[in-house]
Formats: structure tokens, C-alpha cells, sequence
């Protein structure tokens, strides 16, 4: 089972959308430096799926995934804009992060052609 089951199901129980959303996103990351939950948080919230609770929700939950390594390569379900933000995190990011979970997202980056 992938952890955005999970994610998905907690996300229909919330009372408050806004910040409990982000602290619940916040809580399936894998551990990562804070600023790039919050930064994938705004990224999803400002995008035009950011308007429609399921499609946040939806995007909130591929990104777990991918964070997690247990991304759907054959669903593909984000965007080259969410690939580009992504890539650009984790290259910001990629002392602090597991050498795996960089090599993992970038080889994803480049698939997507958002290099």
C-alpha cells in the first residue's frame, strides 16, 4: 500500500483544510529538511489544482510518494511545473538529503524532461 493511501484517507477527516493540511502533509514526509515540505505545500496550494480540495489532496499525495521512492512511474501524475519546483528543491537541497531519494527524484526530473 502506498503511504498516499493513508495521506488520502486522513485528508477526507480533516475539520480545517488550511493548516491542518499542511501539517498533515508535513507529517507523511519522509525526514527532509522542513523548508521543502513547506515549499511543496505553497508550490501545490498556489497551482491551479490548489483551487480544488480532491486535486490538492491528490497532488499533496503524489508528492508523498515520491518523497517515500514509491512513486507511480506509470500514472505520471504531476506536471513539468511540479517536476521543475522539484527539481529545483532537491538540487537546493541535496547536501542535506539521503544520496538515494536525490538520485531517485532527479532520475524522475530528467524522465520528465524537466532538466
Amino acid at each position: 500500500m502506498y503511504r498516499s493511501s493513508s495521506f488520502i484517507k486522513q485528508c477526507h477527516r480533516l475539520d480545517s483544510p488550511d493548516r491542518a493540511l499542511e501539517e498533515l502533509f508535513l507529517r507523511h514526509l519522509p525526514r527532509l529538511p522542513r523548508g521543502i515540505g513547506l515549499e511543496l505545500y505553497r508550490h501545490a496550494t498556489q497551482s491551479d489544482r490548489g483551487t480544488d480540495r480532491d486535486q490538492l489532496h491528490q497532488l499533496l499525495a503524489d508528492m508523498v510518494d515520491l518523497l517515500w521512492m514509491e512513486y507511480d512511474d506509470e500514472a505520471n501524475p504531476l506536471t513539468r511545473e511540479d517536476w521543475e519546483v522539484l527539481r529545483d528543491l532537491i538540487d537546493e537541497h541535496a547536501q542535506e538529503l539521503d544520496l538515494n531519494l536525490v538520485q531517485y527524484v532527479m532520475e524522475r526530473v530528467v524522465s520528465n524532461r524537466a532538466l
